[in-house]
This record gives C-alpha cells, sequence and structure tokens, in this order.
C-alpha cells in the first residue's frame, strides 16, 4: 500500500473560519456534542449544511496528511477527542445493511422511542430517522461495485452481509466493502487504512450489527479506540455526536 502524500489544503482562521479541501469547502469548527436531529438541524453557516459522513470522512483524511496546517490540526483534534458522525444513517434488515445520505427526518424525535420496529415494508423509526427499507432497495442498481450497491445519485448504498468485522490487519481493511457502503467512496477502505498508517498502527477496527437483525436503524461514526475506527452501531439518540458543515453545492 503506497503512503499517502499532502494534498492542497487551504485553511482561512476566524472570522471566516473555513477549510477548503477534497475540492469542498467546510466549517473549520466542529459542532457537538449533540444527538443526531440536532445534528442535523444545527446551524453550520450561512450556504452551510451538515457534512455526510462520507464528506466528513474526506475532511478527516485530508487533514491527517496536512498536519502542520491550523486547521487541519484542529480536525485532527476533534476527531482523536470525539465521536464524529455526518449526515447519513444505516438501518440493519435480515439481509441488507442499507445506508442512506440525508435521511428523513421527523423534529419531533423527542416523543419517539430509540429503536422502534415495524412490520416489513413499513417506515422505520429510530430516534427521529425515518427509513423505508422496500422503498430504498427499489432505488438500487442491479449490478455492484466492489460488492456494494448504488442508486443513481450514489445518496442510497447497500451490501450483504459477510465484510470481516472487528480488529484487522490494513492488508484486510483496504479489501472491506462496508466502509464503501457507509461513505459512497470506492476509496474509503484504503483511506482509513491509510490514516492508521500515518498514526503508525497495524490494525484498524470495523463494527456492525449481527446479520439477521431486524430493522434497526444505527449512524455511522469515526471513533479513536486504541486504533481508529469506523462503523455503524450510534443509536443516534445520545448526545455523543460531533460534526462539521460543508458547503452546499461545493
Amino acid at each position: 500500500m503506497q503512503k499517502a502524500q499532502k494534498t492542497e489544503f487551504k485553511y482561512t482562521p476566524p472570522s471566516f473560519g473555513t477549510i477548503e479541501a477534497a475540492g469542498r469547502v467546510y466549517t473549520a469548527s466542529a459542532i457537538g456534542p449533540l444527538n443526531f436531529c440536532d445534528l442535523r438541524l444545527s446551524n453550520y453557516g450561512k450556504g452551510f449544511r451538515q457534512a455526510t459522513f462520507g464528506e466528513l470522512l474526506d475532511l478527516v483524511y485530508e487533514s491527517y496528511f496536512n498536519q502542520g496546517n491550523e486547521g487541519a490540526c484542529k480536525v485532527v483534534e476533534v476527531a482523536k477527542e470525539y465521536l464524529l458522525s455526518g449526515n447519513t444513517s444505516v438501518i440493519y434488515t435480515p439481509e441488507l445493511v442499507i445506508v442512506q445520505d440525508m435521511p428523513r427526518i421527523d423534529k419531533n424525535w423527542a416523543i419517539m422511542t430509540v429503536n422502534g420496529m415495524t412490520n416489513d415494508g413499513k417506515p422505520v423509526e429510530n430516534g427521529g430517522i425515518i427509513m423505508n427499507p422496500r422503498n430504498l432497495i427499489a432505488k438500487l442498481s442491479k449490478s455492484a461495485n466492489k460488492g456494494v450497491k448504488f442508486s443513481d445519485d450514489g445518496t442510497i448504498r447497500a451490501l450483504p452481509y459477510g465484510f470481516e468485522t472487528g480488529f484487522q490487519t490494513l492488508e484486510k481493511m483496504v479489501d472491506n466493502p462496508f466502509p464503501i457502503a457507509l461513505t459512497g467512496d470506492l476509496k474509503a477502505p484504503v483511506k482509513l487504512a491509510q490514516i492508521e498508517q500515518e498514526r503508525q498502527h497495524l490494525r484498524g477496527f470495523i463494527w456492525a450489527l449481527d446479520e439477521g437483525t431486524k430493522n434497526k436503524i444505527r449512524v455511522p461514526v469515526l471513533d479513536v479506540l486504541s486504533e481508529y475506527g469506523i462503523g455503524a452501531s450510534w443509536n443516534g439518540y445520545d448526545k455523543q455526536g460531533h460534526s462539521f458543515g460543508v458547503l452546499e453545492n461545493s
């Protein structure tokens, strides 16, 4: 695996407080700790919205390989201390793991129960996140790319169970399709492995719910354990998440 190189990375300090990286403009400061819906509804600044999980991974990745830049160091510091979440959710069905960027939410999330389940084909609610497995599956392509099926616009992804979870070598991580599904980025497994390599770790961690789980919604997160972890086990209800904003259409 090739060692990652520095990329174009521009930090504009306050009062603007933005970072230009990965072809986008991000906010330089994180918001949190909040639950999923409050992060989604937070004010990230004029023209900005909460970054999706894939956009968030890009920011963290670019920051790790531009340390020495003040903005990059700020992002890495947040990534090392807090649970990072984007505007993306996951529903575990018995046969598939389905991921959606910018899922539908109910602002009255506080009156809902966590891990709510309904009959097959009906919307499933979890901390205000609403996902309909049948409708989401209908939007997927028939063919898979690296084990993952995508919708035409890329905002919906799905893969079957069978991907490796738990601690794994970087060589195994680069071939794991789960990070692709969580982010929509075919290069996500390599990016995660290169982050681990930069941190002088020989392995990473991927976690997910077990096969056969019936209609449970979770939220993807980046989290630092002894190694850098990615997965989807946060219920989204607890006030643990942090996130960055991204300029709309940047």
